[in-house]
């Protein structure tokens, strides 16, 4: 009786960690965020003022995540220069949807002082960057579901 109840339990924290349950939850401007979301971590290079991330508890990775960094050009032109995303030409309907509700900090000015840029591909269709035009600061965000 007693080797089957250490085996349930064995079976129980298998499944838990396997299902990504200890793994999984919404932080909120934590250090870990950045390495949550790309596996290692933060340059020195990169000042992040906000962030936002959310792991669900599901099997496969399904994530979404909010950041602000400080101007920075490298950061600037890997993105920009990258042809996986457009620049997105403004109009005062723009519409963008995000993956949930944006952070209170994400945007905080209307659209028409960003320039905005999306994804141009399937696996990058979800990303999106806005530069602020009088500080330079970056927004971006992106899910995975």
């Amino acid at each position: 009786m007693k080797i089957r109840i250490i085996f349930i339990g064995f079976f129980i924290v298998a499944l838990i960690t396997s299902c990504g349950y200890l793994s999984s939850g919404i932080w909120e401007n934590d250090d870990k965020n950045w390495s949550r979301a790309y596996g290692f971590p933060l340059p020195d290079s990169i000042k992040l003022i906000n962030s936002w991330y959310w792991r669900s508890p599901h099997w496969t990775l399904e994530q979404a995540m909010f950041f602000e960094a400080k101007y920075n050009e490298g950061v600037k032109n890997s993105y920009i220069l990258d042809t996986t995303i457009i620049e997105l030409p403004y109009s005062d309907t723009i519409k963008i949807s995000f993956f949930n509700d944006k952070p209170k900090w994400f945007l905080p000015k209307p659209y028409k002082f960003y320039n905005i840029w999306k994804g141009n591909r399937n696996e990058f269709d979800n990303f999106l960057l806005f530069m602020d035009k009088e500080s330079g600061n970056l927004f971006w965000t992106d899910f995975q579901i």
